[in-house]
């Protein structure tokens, strides 16, 4: 058996004769191994002869024919066969490996083609042939313009090419048409398709905005709800706070810790009262001039019911040059000390000043740092 692929291989070199098909007796073309007895075939020589006869070829071989991919070592020998092209005497002088054979000879310059016309041309010159063949070259028939070779010019017959062309024309046409009805209908399908899935939409999308009014209007019933119960808890702890605070200005008028001011006044030009000596946190109030929370507040309106901290209107203090001691606002002596203690005025510790010096009224619980005293942040009295 003598394989097609055959004329495109000639080694150029010897090789071990177990690489030789046993079938064809040449050297084997993308090779398979028998599975019993082991000898190497052609691919196409075994695809050919287990078509006819499902059985090794081999005598020997008792199993079915059956094949398997060779061992590495004979795939390697194959490999390392170098090749010449079938068409070297032609003028081809490309070697190559067995794997490259098959792609060079489809490429191949040198390569003879047979031409309708009978001739054996290279494949190189197979172009410029084409503008001579007759079987190749063309021409426009001068009565129906068709372009036909040369060779079927000669028996070219218009009116029956025409026809012939009609009716294809026609048939194209007839199958268009059908293609066209489908792709109308299929296009109609889709568009009562997507109009119901429309309509769906619609439906759901006008069943939510009833729902959301419905929600709106129960959200805004609640909200009305909670602002008046909100204005109810404020208006109750605004009378609750202001009973606290009248409850504490009468403990404090009864308990005559209030004196009145000579000279300081609240923002709406009320006479202010002097908390005269507040115990613990009572008098860490909320400054209703600077704002400031939970600050020391010795200054309170009766009228307004509010504090003001010593920062806001310092103290009111009479100082006398001669004895270099202070008097407060119920015009107690003060005395100087220098343990710890805290400035009435300004907030800070003894321990944090450079002099820790203050001047202390016991009656009235009040201390004026040194400092204070100096850069007289007081107000004197008469």
């Amino acid at each position: 058996m003598q394989s097609s692929q055959r004329i495109f291989y000639q080694p150029i070199e010897a090789f071990c004769s177990t690489l030789l098909c046993k079938i064809c007796n040449n050297l084997t073309i993308d090779p398979v191994e028998c599975t019993q007895c082991e000898n190497l075939y052609c691919k196409e020589c075994y695809q050919i002869s287990k078509s006819s006869y499902d059985k090794c070829p081999d005598q020997n071989c008792a199993g079915p024919f059956t094949t398997k991919q060779p061992h590495r070592i004979v795939r390697d020998q194959l490999s390392k066969i170098s090749f010449r092209c079938f068409n070297h005497n032609e003028g081809c002088k490309i070697v190559m490996a067995q794997e490259n054979v098959i792609k060079h000879m489809a490429e191949c310059p040198y390569q003879q083609i047979s031409c309708k016309c009978g001739q054996n041309i290279l494949r190189t010159n197979l172009e410029s042939h084409k503008n001579i063949c007759h079987y190749h070259k063309t021409q426009n028939c001068p009565v129906c313009q068709q372009n036909v070779t040369l060779q079927d010019l000669k028996s070219h017959k218009c009116l029956q090419e025409l026809t012939q062309m009609i009716k294809q024309l026609q048939e194209k046409f007839q199958d268009y048409k059908e293609e066209s009805n489908y792709a109308i209908i299929e296009i109609k399908n889709q568009q009562n398709d997507r109009d119901n899935q429309l309509a769906q939409a619609k439906q759901q999308l006008q069943y939510l905005q009833d729902e959301n009014s419905q929600l709106k209007i129960e959200l805004q019933t609640k909200l009305l709800k909670f602002k008046e119960n909100i204005e109810k808890y404020d208006q109750q702890r605004k009378h609750q706070m202001e009973n606290q605070e009248q409850q504490q200005q009468a403990k404090m008028i009864q308990n005559g810790e209030l004196i009145d001011s000579n000279q300081q006044f609240c923002s709406k030009n009320h006479k202010l009262s002097f908390w005269k000596k507040p115990s613990g946190e009572e008098k860490r109030k909320n400054c209703s001039k600077c704002l400031k929370p939970n600050t020391t507040c010795r200054y309170f309106c009766q009228q307004c019911t509010t504090f003001i901290c010593f920062k806001c209107l310092f103290p009111e203090l009479k100082f006398e040059k001669q004895s270099m001691k202070p008097s407060c606002s119920s015009k107690h002596q003060m005395n100087q000390i220098s343990d710890d203690f805290r400035c009435s005025a300004c907030d800070k510790k003894g321990e944090d000043m450079i002099q820790p010096i203050a001047f202390y009224c016991a009656q009235c619980e009040l201390r004026i740092c040194f400092q204070c005293i100096k850069n007289k942040k007081f107000k004197e009295i008469d």
